[in-house]
């Protein structure tokens, strides 16, 4: 009888260390989700931030390559 109160006392002991480990990583588990939506949302704002950027660039690229070519044309009628 002592022996099986034992057992029944280290198996209760076993399962409220087991619940205790699943309630840890659950919590874990919700801050890892937590962590990865924001970490989700700064990279979407920082991708947006970045195809804005290279958009203005281009343009920016583009009208200098005009205000060049227009430069040249000037000075070949100007110096000639």
């Amino acid at each position: 009888m002592n022996m099986d109160n034992n057992i029944q006392r280290s198996l209760g002991r076993i399962e409220g260390k087991l619940e205790s480990l699943c309630s840890q990583i659950e919590k874990r588990n919700e801050f890892i989700d937590k962590s990865l939506q924001e970490t989700n949302h700064q990279v979407n704002l920082l991708q947006s931030f970045r195809d804005n950027f290279q958009g203005r660039i281009s343009i920016i690229g583009g009208i200098a390559g005009v205000l060049g070519a227009l430069i040249t044309i000037f000075m070949d009628k100007y110096i000639r």
